[in-house]
């Protein structure tokens, strides 16, 4: 997202946050388990090895 569209709705509209809007969107989605699969692996290494990198525990400093 551009940042030409929040700076409209801030100053035409209704000084609407459409950033937070869509933010609060993504973790409902989440939450409902609506992923996209090439997250997956990502959220699967978070848990497994704490990290996004694809990396085990080990080789990391």
């Amino acid at each position: 997202m551009g940042g030409s569209c929040d700076i409209a709705c801030k100053i035409c509209r209704y000084h609407m946050e459409p950033l937070e809007v869509m933010r609060e969107l993504r973790f409902k989605l989440v939450e409902e388990g609506q992923l996209l699969p090439q997250h997956i692996p990502v959220i699967d290494n978070l848990r497994k090895e704490d990290n996004m990198m694809m990396k085990p525990k080990v080789e990391r400093g």
